[in-house]
């Protein structure tokens, strides 16, 4: 009597840590499918974030030459910005001061680490503009 209800408990406890088991094993695959799905989405909304800063950013070809400002003059602005804003058009403090904050989002691409206030560089562009 004894061994069957030793048996019969050792049955119960390997029955519910193996049910158990395979949900763990279960949420595992669903989360991963989820955090591949939302990292697909993740590249989906960034390159529409890029071709769509792309399109809004597509200066007028000038009439004169202009010169290029140093945007690194303004907060936050370093070489790698820079040179984003440089592909996208933007070249002048006027040009970065006209720009839209979203607009500026989508050409700088900023990492979610990095501090970006595109509000700041446009309110610091638009006084180097008017040569404060």
């Amino acid at each position: 009597m004894f061994r069957f209800l030793f048996a019969f408990i050792i049955g119960t406890v390997t029955g519910f840590v193996l049910a158990k088991l395979r949900e763990s094993v279960a949420d595992q695959a669903r989360l991963r499918e989820a955090r591949d799905e939302a990292m697909r989405y993740r590249a989906q909304m960034a390159a529409a974030r890029q071709s769509a800063a792309a399109e809004a950013t597509a200066a007028p070809a000038p009439t004169e030459p202009q010169q290029d400002d140093d945007l690194t003059r303004v907060n936050g602005i370093g070489p790698v910005f820079q040179s984003r804003l440089r592909a996208a058009g933007i070249h002048t403090y006027a040009q970065l001061a006209a720009a839209d904050p979203d607009t500026l989002r989508g050409v700088v691409a900023a990492a979610d680490w990095q501090k970006f206030e595109p509000e700041r560089w446009i309110e610091e562009a638009a006084q180097l503009a008017a040569g404060e």
